[in-house]
Formats: structure tokens, C-alpha cells, sequence
């Protein structure tokens, strides 16, 4: 009989984006893979792969009520499901999952690190919280997988778990996705009239939610640093912003009247290989990453990026390779590197080539999707 594994990860927008190609991948080799998480618009998308998705009512932040509510709902479809094996992903699937699979005597609990939440700048408390939070959990996941290469010294040193037991993974992308050779000319120009972008502009863009964590404060104010002395530069902004959070960050209260409309908004968007043919050059100014997709993404169109020079950021961007690093949450920083990006046409180019090189040698998901595939093999015997 085939194993019977199931995904989990807090939010649907994961399944869909994140993982459903993984699971696909998998459920191609005859195991039956299932996706678990808190319903929303992805989840007819990863039904449409051909996944079984369980909607669980999990959210993003620490809220103990809906936690223990969480745990339960999880555990009566583990036990009503009988997997074989649960695969975690971000951390509050994490801790709702480890503890769900433990009541449910699930036989084997798998785990992702996709980012340890804690960095740095986060609080004492924060830190103490999750570090602990980690040194439980894992005592029970059975094998750990590392997207990013800098966790795993990171994990022995906070005595998470021994480096000798996760195994790195990294990260990847649908390389056929995103492939200058499937890039449309005709409907790039008509993109680039919907937006009034002219052939003269210079583009910097970004892909994701318009919040405080991706840095888009630091954006904004590194923007309205150098956009008198590089008046063609514009930026184009492909994702969401929830005006009623306290962490969204609004381009038009956070800049002057007069640079919004060298500011473009698409909203939130699925198909976003169709957007990076009109960046000149990708931002991605974030405080917290594990292995960000989105500058794997614009190298492999050949697009070079502009990031903060942090865990996860520095797996993605290689600097004089694919783009440059800069400080974190210093909009000084960031303003230099928009400029030097934004100045230089000839160093756009020489990125830019070598980065689609980058991808094509680093960044295959399918290369990724084996690794886990060969650890469910040694384990089922497939």
C-alpha cells in the first residue's frame, strides 16, 4: 500500500505557492500527499493539483484560545486520516502540528525549517519564546530538512538540534516558469502601456505583501532619498497592502504627494512572471527570511536584485554574482543600493546574465524535491 503523508503548513497561501508543486512532485511517485492548513483562496488551486487539502482554522500569530482550538480540529483529522507520516511547515503549523501529531500517534512527524522566527533585532522575550518553543518541538520530529544553510549552526548553537541531524535542503523554483524564453514580448509592451511605464523609466519592483517586516518603510524613504537625482526611476509594487493592520505599509502615507505617481500599484497578483519583464532591477529590503522565492525568481529572468544583508537573503543573492546586499532596516543603505543599481545600465546587464546562470545551477525545485523524496524512500522502503 502506498504511504499516506500530509503537508501542513498555517495558511493556504503556502500549500498553493510554496509547496504545491513539492506535493504534486511526490504524488506523482505514488505516495498519496494531502495538504493541511487554514482555508482562503488557495485552496482551490491546490485541489486543482490534484491534492486533498483538510481545512484547519490556524492563524498566523500567537493566539492560545484558537491554538488549543487548532490542536483538537487537527487532531480528529489526523486520527480519522491515519497518515503515515506529517511533513511541518512555518512555525505555527509547527507547534499546532508536533502537538496535534503526538496526541494522534501519527508514526512519523517531519519538519521544514523555513527561517528560525527569531533574528537579531527581535525582543528578549520574543527569542526566549520561540528558541524554547524549537528545543521542544523538535525532540519529536523525526527527520528536519534546513532551506537555509546558516540554520543549521544556528539550531546547534541554541541547542534546537545537533547539525549533524537536519539536513540542508535549500530552495528552488519552477525554472520553466520563470524562463526568458517564455517571456512575451507583445504582452510585456502591453503591460508597460497599462502602467504608463516608458521606455526611458527605470524600474525597481517588488513582489510580496506591503509590510513592515518585507521593509517596506525603509523602501519608501530610500525612494524619496534619491528620487530628485535619478528622476526616471520608478517602482513597481506587485502585491497587497490590509489598510486596517498595523503592519501595512501604504506607499501614499508613507511618501510625498508628489512622487506618487512614479509609484505603481498592481495589487495582489498570481501570475507574477508576467511583472518581472518590467523591472530593470528586484528589491527585497526584508527584516526575516528563511530562502526567499522572489530573488531566485528575478534571477532566474535575469533580473538583478537589491537585498538586506541577512539570513536567507544572503542564500538567494550572491553579491557581484546576481545582485547586492545591503544593511538591514537603514533606509541609508538601501538608498545607496537603489542608486548604484539604478545608475548603472552595464552592471543591471552583468548581473543580470550571470544570475539566470546562478539559477539555473542552484535553483531547480525538482533538485529539492528529490532530496525529500529520497529520505521518504529510505523510510517506506519505495
Amino acid at each position: 500500500m502506498a504511504p499516506k503523508i500530509c503537508h501542513i503548513s498555517t495558511v493556504d497561501i503556502s500549500a498553493g505557492i510554496l509547496l504545491k508543486n513539492q506535493m504534486r512532485y511526490f504524488a506523482d511517485r505514488g505516495i498519496e500527499t494531502h495538504a493541511m492548513a487554514a482555508p482562503g483562496r488557495y485552496v482551490a488551486e491546490v485541489e486543482a493539483a490534484g491534492i486533498p487539502f483538510h481545512p484547519v482554522g490556524m492563524t498566523r500569530t500567537i493566539t492560545p484560545g484558537q491554538d488549543l482550538a487548532s490542536v483538537w480540529e487537527m487532531v480528529q483529522i489526523l486520527r480519522r486520516e491515519r497518515f503515515d507520516l506529517i511533513h511541518l511547515h512555518t512555525p505555527k503549523a509547527v507547534l499546532v502540528g508536533t502537538i496535534a501529531g503526538v496526541i494522534a500517534r501519527v508514526p512519523h512527524i517531519w519538519r521544514t525549517i523555513h527561517g528560525f522566527y527569531f533574528t537579531r533585532d527581535t525582543s528578549v522575550a520574543v527569542n526566549t519564546f520561540f528558541v524554547n518553543m524549537e528545543r521542544v518541538v523538535n525532540r519529536v520530529h523525526g527527520v528536519v530538512f534546513s532551506q537555509n544553510g546558516e540554520d543549521i549552526p544556528t539550531a546547534e548553537q541554541k541547542g534546537i538540534r545537533a547539525a549533524k541531524d537536519i539536513i540542508l535542503l535549500g530552495n528552488g523554483i519552477d525554472l520553466t516558469r520563470f524562463d526568458p524564453a517564455h517571456v512575451d514580448a507583445a504582452r510585456t509592451n502591453a503591460l508597460r502601456a497599462e502602467y504608463g511605464i516608458e521606455k526611458t523609466d527605470i524600474v525597481a519592483g517588488f513582489v510580496g505583501r506591503l509590510v513592515v517586516q518585507k521593509g517596506m518603510r525603509e523602501f519608501m524613504a530610500a525612494f524619496e532619498k534619491i528620487a530628485d537625482d535619478h528622476p526616471r526611476l520608478k517602482l513597481l509594487l506587485v502585491g497587497s497592502v490590509d489598510h486596517d493592520k498595523p503592519d501595512g505599509v501604504p506607499p501614499e502615507r508613507h511618501l510625498p504627494a508628489r512622487l506618487m505617481d512614479r509609484v505603481i500599484q498592481t495589487g495582489w497578483q498570481t501570475d507574477v512572471e508576467r511583472f518581472y519583464p518590467l523591472m530593470d532591477f528586484f528589491v527585497l529590503p526584508s527584516y526575516r527570511e528563511g530562502f526567499p522565492r522572489t530573488p531566485m525568481e528575478a534571477s532566474a529572468l535575469g533580473i538583478p536584485t537589491v537585498a538586506t544583508d541577512i539570513r536567507g537573503c544572503r542564500e538567494a543573492v550572491k553579491p557581484g554574482v546576481n545582485g547586492i546586499l545591503v544593511k538591514d532596516r537603514d533606509a541609508d543603505s538601501l538608498a545607496a543600493g537603489l542608486a548604484t543599481m539604478a545608475g548603472d545600465h552595464e552592471l543591471r546587464a552583468r548581473l543580470g546574465a550571470s544570475g539566470r546562470a546562478l539559477a539555473l545551477r542552484e535553483f531547480n525545485e525538482v533538485d529539492k524535491f528529490e532530496t525529500i523524496y529520497r529520505e521518504y524512500a529510505r523510510v517506506f522502503g519505495l
